[in-house]
């Protein structure tokens, strides 16, 4: 079977289309650098010393205003409640490494309430019904209180 010369001749000309078309999408950028040949990591000496390639990015720059931000306290505006939400996550987050170190061990709880506190468990001891209607039910809890 004998090949079509025009058809080579057709594949080399595509083949040079799409890389004719591929250097011209390269970024511009990018088109200035020189890359070490295919063998320099091949293992061997085949690069002379004075032909490294070396890489200098260009990071964005830091805005004035980041360094400021990472500064400021919270509190220290006009949102005062905000240093009293961290203060109460960082409370929280003391007993909750306690209680998952031991659910027995309340040190970290005891040193935060006072000895007068009093609380009420979330289960009510006594419900009644005061009012019922349709899709609504109205009642009246009692809560179990802890002294």
């Amino acid at each position: 079977m004998e090949r079509d010369p025009a058809s080579s001749d057709r594949r080399r000309f595509l083949v040079q289309c799409c890389q004719t078309a591929s250097t011209a999408l390269f970024p511009a950028a990018l088109r200035g650098l020189a890359f070490p040949p295919a063998n320099a990591f091949a293992g061997g000496n085949a690069v002379s010393p004075g032909s490294e390639f070396h890489l200098h990015p260009h990071y964005r720059a830091q805005l004035p205003l980041e360094a400021t931000l990472v500064k400021t306290q919270s509190g220290r505006d006009r949102f005062v409640t905000e240093k009293y939400q961290d203060q109460i996550a960082r409370i929280l987050a003391d007993w909750g490494a306690s209680l998952r170190q031991s659910p027995q061990k309340t040190d970290a709880i005891e040193a935060v309430l006072t000895e007068d506190f009093s609380g009420f468990s979330p289960q009510a001891m006594e419900s009644r019904q005061v009012r019922s209607g349709p899709g609504v039910e109205i009642r009246q809890c009692k809560p179990q209180t802890f002294a």
